[in-house]
């Protein structure tokens, strides 16, 4: 009989476990959650999974030229975004833009609970295969791309009002 309830108690805690593992990683892992993010998006460019990568991103309205790092979100509804984000895939696609791989190379803390990632890409432009660095930052449980080294990585993040032209 004791082992009967043993083995009860051991197979609920269990199934609590595997159903309440994205919250808890969400709640006490927020590090993992960003890496799990991050895969995601990334996996899904490469794929040319679009969609999926859309709906992982923070929206904002920033202006390109603004000083602030980033806006409260964006005006556009979730369709509105998503039909200017295909626009904006779209011209990448006729730039020959791909990634082809990503790699998260470290986590990087300011002040022990804010944190980002540094990535590796490699893109391939008009033919060009290149290594650029990236961060990756976390906004409301949805990635935002910080825009180092990669000319074109404004027109696959977040950001709703930008031209859509080629970078000098």
């Amino acid at each position: 009989m004791k082992k009967g309830i043993a083995l009860f108690i051991f197979i609920a805690v269990t199934v609590i476990l595997i159903f309440s593992w994205p919250n808890i990683r969400k709640n006490y892992f927020p590090e993992k959650e960003a890496e799990h993010l991050i895969k995601q998006y990334y996996q899904s460019l490469i794929q040319e999974d679009y969609e999926k990568a859309f709906d992982v991103l923070f929206l904002q309205d920033k202006e390109e030229d603004a000083d602030e790092d980033f806006s409260m979100g964006t005006t556009l509804t979730k369709a509105q975004a998503r039909d200017f984000y295909m626009e904006k895939i779209a011209f990448l696609k006729e730039q020959n833009y791909a990634i082809k791989d990503f790699n998260i190379t470290d986590v990087e803390y300011s002040d022990g609970h804010t944190f980002w990632h540094h990535l590796m890409l490699q893109v391939e432009i008009n033919g060009a295969k290149k290594r650029l660095h990236e961060t990756v930052f976390m906004r409301e449980g949805k990635l935002m791309i910080g825009e180092k080294e990669d000319p074109y990585a404004r027109f696959r993040d977040g950001k709703m009002k930008i031209e859509i032209k080629k970078p000098e």
